[in-house]
């Protein structure tokens, strides 16, 4: 009986005095802040204080926490949704509510530093929505008359809690599919309104407006290895082109490139291609000027296959149509200084592992959830989102 009242009466103390409050809650954990909302009315009004959010997000920058894995082929199980923690930790307190996301019926479309971009089905309509998966909120995204006029677009997410409280939604919907004539509408949540852009642009060949990136203040799209990307900047709302990837070191040799990865860490980008004739990923970075593509290194799969033989089972099991090794890319993490190495986590029948560029060593990092009845095929092919904890308020 007094401990409770002691810590009503600490509590209390706390509420009473605002600098106090403020200091204590600054160094509270996303999902302990976020339960905090609801001890007092003062708490709940201090922290969606958008001076208070934009401070907490500079004592606690976006790290990633963990990977969101989504099946590619979700059709026979429907938003089945597994969550890998990068942390060592047994328990994970911090893992966020993977239930709350599959009993939404959100698939993700995209991940930005805490904030989801989902899209669910409901009858013959799709909706979008903004999800915090920390706080379990989410908001809907207004209809745009060009998702009723049935044009061909893709959503891109774009937030940085720091820079701003606020985040934007780019829409690029496709006007002609022969030409390639797109356009842009931004939505915005600050004003809760979508603008459409009235410059029209001619779109390369093959890119795919439906999966972007976003960093260093710009949503970026690529597709394919023969055509250039494009970034739009969210602050001047000005479309760029991305440089083509180099030409391989053996460039007489007509070699099959395959897009395999396409991401981000610590401000640079990183595109990861691979090729059936040469039995490799090779993991580039764009420079910080935007001017080209570097060659940072290579991951030989057959050396890789030799310490996890199940990815080269197709080897063993007579398929001569397809000699493929099973293993794809989930993320590139890049070291916090050029002499870091970089770590590239890659999914294989059943397993995670992770790839040490500089040790040029392997591990295991944890198993894959297998169903009995998908023994046989056993393989599968996953979206990996990134996993941020966020106070923000939507």
């Amino acid at each position: 009986m007094k401990k409770t009242t002691s810590k009503s009466l600490l509590i209390e103390a706390i509420i009473g005095n605002q600098d106090l409050a403020n200091e204590v809650l600054l160094r509270l954990p996303p999902k302990s802040l976020g339960k905090s909302r609801c001890i007092s009315k003062q708490f709940l009004s201090l922290i969606s204080n958008p001076y208070f959010e934009r401070c907490y997000s500079l004592l606690h920058p976006p790290s990633s926490s963990g990977l969101f894995l989504v099946p590619s082929n979700t059709s026979y199980f429907p938003n089945e949704i597994e969550y890998l923690p990068l942390s060592h930790q047994y328990d994970h307190p911090n893992a966020p509510s993977v239930s709350f996301l599959t009993s939404q019926g959100f698939k993700i479309l995209q991940s930005c530093n805490g904030l989801l971009l989902c899209s669910r089905k409901q009858h013959i309509t799709t909706t979008y929505h903004v999800c915090n998966p920390t706080t379990r909120q989410y908001v809907d995204l207004p209809r745009h008359p060009f998702m009723k006029k049935r044009y061909h677009f893709g959503l891109s997410l774009a937030y940085d809690p720091l820079t701003s409280p606020n985040y934007k939604v780019i829409s690029v919907q496709t006007l002609d599919d022969h030409q390639g004539l797109c356009q842009i509408s931004i939505y915005e949540s600050k004003t809760g309104l979508w603008n459409l852009q009235n410059k029209m642009f001619v779109a390369p060949k093959g890119i795919d407006f439906g999966h972007a990136v976003y960093c260093n203040g710009n949503v970026h799209w690529i597709k394919g290895t023969k055509s250039k990307g494009l970034y739009f900047n969210i602050d001047t709302n000005c479309l760029h082109s991305l440089p083509e990837l180099p030409m391989k070191e053996t460039d007489h040799v007509d070699h099959h490139y395959i897009f395999e990865y396409f991401g981000h860490s610590q401000g640079y980008l990183h595109y990861v291609v691979t090729s059936p004739t040469l039995r490799h990923f090779e993991i580039f970075e764009m420079n910080k000027e935007y001017s080209r593509w570097f060659l940072k290194f290579k991951i030989d799969l057959s050396a890789l296959a030799r310490k996890f033989p199940n990815m080269a089972r197709k080897f063993l099991g007579g398929y001569t149509l397809d000699l493929s090794y099973e293993c794809d890319v989930l993320s590139v993490f890049r070291g916090q200084n050029e002499n870091n190495q970089f770590k590239v986590l890659l999914s294989i029948p059943g397993e995670v592992i992770c790839y040490s560029q500089k040790e040029k060593t392997s591990w295991k990092v944890c198993d894959l959830k297998v169903r009995a009845e998908e023994r046989r095929v056993w393989y599968r092919v996953y979206s990996a989102f990134e996993y941020y904890e966020t106070i923000s308020t939507l």
